[in-house]
């Protein structure tokens, strides 16, 4: 018995150095005797949906003979069947003291977890993490023709809509898709040329690249969502998570404009153009979502505690 661990196979022949080199003993192995492919990621080796593997939960699997949920897929699961709410432990925090409070980064977040999960009793605000004004920030000697568009778990289909809507009008663009990875500076680099963004993305507690983008002071029109369960790919566990999200947790008329509905993508997308030269993002970011101004919303709640 023959076990490769982290021997990946891939039908692409650009940077696949097992595909480009020779391997007489393997191909003779393979072809002579009987093999199989196991599945090393996500779900197959108890990690969340699309979740890349590693070494130890693929020795964690094989050695056990059956699949062994790590900690984040427990906890998921815990919250999927309830029983986090009736665990002991969590069900002891509390504030007696009046001196803790349980931080998410925005106020959507915090009603999710109060009113679907049940935890009023931990003591919450939502309060953002600050963004790198400094680094994300415009170039105003580059030249802005392109536009960029971010994908981030959606429907694929809503995705071809996207797309064809796009070509159906003759727009170049770019495309950066969050599940697909990027390098930052690429990501910067192109986003100093741009003078629109078009983003399709499921719900955010925060939305860091989103408010990176706006800090460029790059106009966004956003194809929005309400409910969790838009993510893709599904999670089951979403299904009956009822409390309203957005893919825009911060925001106001200077970032751009937004929408819901796939029908209501050509008049919110020429309201956008003609509006584009009015927007002011950065602005927007500098008022509310600066280093600065974060950390004077963090020093306020540590002198109210």
């Amino acid at each position: 018995l023959c076990v490769l661990d982290g021997w990946g196979i891939s039908s692409n022949y650009d940077a696949n150095a097992i595909k480009q080199a020779e391997t007489p003993n393997y191909d003779f192995l393979v072809n002579n005797f009987p093999t199989s492919q196991l599945k090393a990621h996500g779900e197959c080796v108890g990690l969340l949906p699309n979740q890349m593997g590693n070494s130890e939960v693929g020795h964690t699997t094989i050695g056990a003979g059956r699949v062994m949920p790590m900690n984040l897929t427990k906890i998921d699961e815990a919250i999927k069947t309830g029983s986090l709410q009736k665990n002991d432990v969590v069900r002891k925090f509390n504030n007696i003291h009046n001196n803790a409070i349980y931080i998410q980064p925005s106020h959507p977040s915090v009603n999710t977890w109060q009113n679907e999960f049940n935890f009023k009793n931990l003591p919450m605000t939502g309060i953002p993490f600050g963004v790198n004004t400094l680094k994300f920030s415009p170039n105003d000697t580059i030249e802005k023709n392109n536009v960029i568009i971010y994908y981030k778990q959606r429907d694929p289909n809503e995705f071809k809509l996207l797309i064809n809507f796009l070509n159906n009008k003759q727009i170049t663009f770019k495309v950066f898709d969050y599940l697909h990875k990027y390098k930052e500076e690429d990501f910067l680099n192109y986003l100093k040329t741009c003078k629109y963004c078009i983003w399709l993305g499921r719900h955010e507690s925060q939305g860091f690249a989103l408010q990176e983008i706006l800090s460029c002071d790059v106009p966004i029109l956003v194809w929005s969502v309400k409910l969790r369960k838009q993510e893709y790919p599904y999670r089951v566990e979403y299904q009956n998570v009822s409390s309203e999200v957005s893919t825009i947790p911060y925001w106001d008329s200077k970032c751009g404009e937004y929408f819901y509905e796939f029908n209501e993508f050509e008049n919110k997308y020429n309201t956008f153009m003609n509006n584009l030269n009015n927007y002011k993002p950065r602005q927007f970011i500098l008022d509310n979502l600066s280093m600065e101004k974060c950390s004077e919303k963090w020093n306020q709640l540590i002198s109210n505690l």
